[in-house]
């Protein structure tokens, strides 16, 4: 009969902030013929999201932002690809960038930008179309300091650089996730969505989504799907 020799060792990750924020343990067993065999087990953080674990609203998103949405079932998201016309990726989460520690984002007021232009590659509403809304209304509209740009700059905690302007559908969830949670229900904000050549969505925490003029100031949020 052949006889075994069996250890085992345990290690633990807490890699806070990437795609795996989760503890590892990992298990070896070692046979006489010195064949190695080992099975690893990726356990989950309470507060953390662990992408193909399991990532909860509220939870600490891989962008150091905090979870706003989970998605039933995975949705498009991404740059579009211009031969098909279609999102390029697919997502489950949306992550709103923090308010508070080390690199959070600051609140922000701005305009949208573009008065009197329709821009073309900005009219996607659903979550999901914020990323390319954004990317869309950063290359058409050349005026400074406006809010597509100022979020899609940011980087955030983990050095993120997919950070934009929700979309009008993507803007609904933060503020039903702020409301829900006791903070900022006075304030308005800015989606990517445009809704006309002169007026954009945004929602106003009072009277929920709306157009508003592009040339209007108010505030901006980031947000990253994943």
């Amino acid at each position: 009969m052949n006889r075994f020799r069996y250890s085992a060792f345990l290690v633990v990750l807490l890699l806070v902030g990437t795609s795996s924020c989760a503890s590892t343990k990992t298990s070896s067993t070692e046979q006489t013929d010195g064949v190695l065999a080992s099975t690893t087990t990726t356990i989950k953080v309470p507060g953390i999201c662990t992408p193909g674990v399991s990532c909860a609203v509220g939870d600490t998103g891989p962008g150091g932002g905090t979870i706003i949405y989970a998605a039933a079932t995975p949705f498009a998201c991404g740059e579009v690809d211009l031969k098909s016309n279609a999102l390029v990726a697919m997502c489950s989460y949306l992550e709103a960038a923090p308010e508070t520690g080390e690199l959070a984002w600051k609140s922000t007021v701005a305009r949208w930008g573009c008065t009197g232009r329709s821009i073309k590659g900005a009219l996607g509403v659903v979550i999901g179309t914020g990323y390319s809304d954004t990317l869309a209304i950063s290359a058409a509209c050349k005026e400074s300091g406006i809010g597509a740009d100022l979020v899609h700059a940011y980087r955030g905690p983990q050095n993120k650089n997919d950070w934009f302007l929700p979309s009008k559908d993507e803007l609904e969830q933060l503020y039903l996730f702020r409301t829900n949670n006791g903070g900022f229900a006075s304030d308005s904000f800015w989606s990517s969505s445009e809704a006309s050549a002169k007026h954009a969505w945004f929602n106003n925490y009072f009277s929920g989504p709306q157009g508003y003029a592009k040339g209007g100031r108010t505030f901006v949020h980031p947000v990253r799907a994943f």
